[in-house]
């Protein structure tokens, strides 16, 4: 059996926002290499924060138009999420990187 790269299936995990009943967002559980990369010229800790978010961030439903069709995800959106729902949003990627690492260490030692 092969081992061969496929970024469509990279596993993701959901997660809902206190302040946005509803909500559904939708974010990888890593970062590829490249991303890693790209995050290594951003000189600050909030700007990397965003950065982060808007590479794991796969779909949002509440970040919308007028027609309700959602918005890109961008740095600039993602600074109109109020501060509690981005502590979410960075806690989640904290986590998810954290089982990623544990997960990592535990295939390596075996």
């Amino acid at each position: 059996m092969s081992n061969m790269l496929n970024i469509k299936n990279r596993q993701t995990m959901t997660v809902a926002l206190p302040s946005y009943e509803g909500s559904e967002i939708v974010m990888y559980k890593s970062l590829l290499t490249g991303e890693i990369e790209e995050l290594q010229t951003v000189t600050d800790g909030f700007n990397s924060g965003l950065v982060t978010l808007q590479k794991l961030i796969k779909s949002w439903n509440f970040v919308t138009d007028e027609a309700g069709t959602p918005l890109e995800i961008t740095i600039e959106h993602l600074k109109l999420i109020p501060a509690t729902d981005f502590a979410v949003l960075m806690n989640a990627a904290a986590e998810a990187q954290k089982i990623a690492e544990t997960k990592k260490e535990t295939s390596s030692s075996e």
